[in-house]
């Protein structure tokens, strides 16, 4: 899925949020929940996001969107890649903690790589990062509450004529 724009590689965004005051597009991972999503297989998952090769450094930690009491620290401050995708350094416990889930296409990506970061990943380090994937993605998947459900019942009631 990984393509080229002018000679550029462009890596497949995955695992980002939403961060209050930015119009970005992006949403909190509290709509992407599923207890019982890929129990079976979820530590063969979080071990290949974090075996993910690191390709981008910030100067400041990451902190867990749930506010869990996980330290910035643990949360890293890194984006990693597999030469393909392309995703932040605490994805792996938002998925093993908090039950977060992720597209299927990185999924089936990951079970056709035996659960195995190649090795040539580490080359991707300055390739560029594509997020239209994962906005659509979250936009067609994400769970609303139960108030933005209604919301949006009730404001269909003045349509309806």
């Amino acid at each position: 899925m990984a393509y080229k724009l002018a000679g550029v590689l462009m890596l497949i965004a995955i695992g980002y949020w939403h961060v209050p005051g930015e119009q970005d597009g992006l949403f909190h991972p509290r709509s992407f929940v599923s207890k019982g999503w890929l129990a079976h297989e979820r530590d063969a998952v979080c071990k290949y996001l974090a075996s993910g090769e690191r390709c981008t450094e910030y100067l400041g930690y990451s902190a867990c969107r749930f506010s869990c009491g996980i330290t910035d620290d643990l949360m890293g401050n890194a984006d990693l890649t597999d030469g393909v995708w392309v995703w932040p350094e605490g994805l792996s416990h938002y998925v093993s903690r908090h039950n977060v889930m992720l597209p299927e296409e990185f999924i089936l990506h990951m079970r056709k790589c035996s659960y195995t970061v190649a090795p040539e990943a580490r080359h991707a380090s300055n390739d560029q990062q594509d997020f239209a994937f994962w906005v659509e993605w979250c936009r067609l998947n994400r769970k609303q509450s139960i108030l933005s459900r209604f919301f949006l019942k009730f404001s269909d009631i003045g349509r309806r004529g």
